[in-house]
C-alpha cells in the first residue's frame, strides 16, 4: 500500500474521540458536533432516462468539507480491502487498471451469456444502524460518542443519502463481505462477476442457471438489499448486451448505437433552449440550465472514456457541443438590433 495512503488510513483508523477526529479533519470539535446534531442538505429531484426522477440530497458547504475529509479516510482504507470485482467509487492508482464503468463492462467481453441486476434503492437501503456498524469496525478504538458524530455526519434522514461524497465509500464497505462471498462463488462455478455501485453483472461462456440466479437473489437478500426485478436482464448468445451503459462485444466494449444520435439531439435541444432564453428571458431557471449543460457534458465525457478523446467521433460530439454553446451566445448578442427604437 503506498505510503500516503497508509498514513491517511492509519491515522483514521486510531481515532478514539471526537477531539482526535476535529484535529484530523482540520476543524473545531463543536463544529463537527453542530453538524451531526443537525446535518443541513438540499433537496432535489432530477429526471432519470425511464422518465422517473431521482432525488438527491447535497450538503450543505460546510458539511461537504467535512465529508470530504471522512472520504478520503474511508476511500484510503478501502484500496487496502477492495475486491477485484469492485469498480465503482474507488481510488485505483497511476500505474493499475482504473476502476471505471468502461473496464467494468471490459471483464464481460467474449461471454456469450449475462444476467444484470439492479439492486433497489441502494443507498436508501443502508441504514443509519448498518453504518454505525460499519463505523465500529472501520474505527475499532473509537468511543461511542465518536461512533455515533461519525454516523450522524454520513447519514440522513436514517440512512445514505444520494449526495454525499462519502455515500458510495460507505456503500462499498457495506457490500464488503458479499462481493468477496460472490468472487469465491463465481470462481468456482466458471462466472464472471462485478460490481459498479448497485449493478451486478454476471456472465459466462454457458448460461448463468436459474440454481446460480437463486444462489445470488438469496446472497443479495441476506446482505438486506432486494433485486429490482423490472431491471432482472438475461442475455443470450445472440442479444445485445448492455452493462453500466457500454455494448459488449466480443472483443471490446462500445457506446450503444443510439447513443451519439440521441445526444447529437440533446445539443440541439440545448441551442434552442439557450437561444429562446437569450431573446424572450422566459425565467428558465439557471440551476435547470446549468443541470442540463452539466449531463450532456458528462455524456461528451462518458463518450470519450468508451471511445478515447481522441476519436472521431468524441471529437465530433464536444465540437456539436461548443458550437452550440457559441451559437446561442452570438444569437443574443445579435438580436438587439432586431429591437425597433422610436425617437
Amino acid at each position: 500500500m503506498p505510503g500516503p495512503l497508509q498514513k491517511q488510513a492509519s491515522a483514521f483508523t486510531a481515532i478514539s474521540s471526537v477531539a482526535q477526529m476535529a484535529a484530523l479533519f482540520h476543524t473545531d470539535e463543536k463544529m463537527l458536533s453542530l453538524h451531526a446534531l443537525k446535518p443541513a442538505y438540499h433537496s432535489y429531484e432530477i429526471p432519470k432516462a425511464s422518465g422517473s426522477f431521482r432525488l438527491i440530497e447535497d450538503p450543505h458547504t460546510a458539511l461537504k468539507k467535512i465529508q470530504r475529509h471522512i472520504n478520503a479516510r474511508l476511500q484510503a482504507l478501502y484500496y487496502t480491502l477492495r475486491p477485484a470485482a469492485v469498480y465503482g467509487f474507488c481510488y485505483s492508482l497511476p500505474h493499475e487498471e482504473e476502476r471505471n464503468v468502461v473496464n467494468n463492462a471490459r471483464r464481460h467481453c467474449g461471454n456469450a451469456y449475462m444476467l444484470n441486476l439492479d439492486l433497489k434503492d441502494f443507498f436508501h437501503s443502508i441504514t443509519d444502524k448498518k453504518v454505525s456498524q460499519l463505523f465500529k469496525k472501520i474505527v475499532p478504538r473509537a468511543e461511542k460518542h465518536a461512533i455515533d458524530v461519525l454516523t450522524r455526519l454520513t447519514t440522513y434522514r436514517q440512512r445514505l443519502p444520494m449526495g454525499a461524497p462519502t455515500s458510495p465509500a460507505l456503500s462499498n464497505f457495506a457490500m464488503l463481505a458479499f462481493d468477496h462471498e460472490l468472487e469465491q462463488w463465481a470462481k468456482v462455478a466458471g462466472i464472471t462477476y462485478t460490481r459498479y455501485a448497485d449493478d451486478l453483472t454476471f456472465s459466462s461462456p454457458k448460461p448463468v442457471s436459474r440454481t446460480d440466479e437463486k444462489f445470488i437473489d438469496h446472497a443479495i437478500i441476506n446482505q438486506g438489499f432486494a433485486v429490482q426485478e423490472n431491471k432482472r436482464k438475461r442475455f443470450l448468445p445472440a442479444d445485445t448486451k448492455i452493462v453500466t451503459g457500454l455494448r459488449v462485444m466480443s472483443s471490446h466494449v462500445d457506446l450503444p448505437e443510439n447513443y451519439l444520435p440521441l445526444l447529437h439531439t440533446e445539443i440541439e435541444r440545448l441551442k434552442t433552449t439557450l437561444q429562446v432564453e437569450g431573446r424572450y428571458r422566459t425565467g428558465m431557471s439557471y440551476r435547470k440550465l446549468k443541470l442540463f449543460k452539466q449531463e450532456l457534458q458528462g455524456k461528451i465525457n462518458f463518450a470519450g472514456m468508451a471511445l478515447g478523446n481522441e476519436h472521431e467521433k468524441t471529437k465530433e460530439a464536444s465540437q456539436r457541443y461548443d458550437d452550440a454553446l457559441q451559437a446561442a451566445e452570438n444569437f443574443e448578442s445579435a438580436n438587439w438590433l432586431d429591437i425597433p427604437y422610436i425617437f
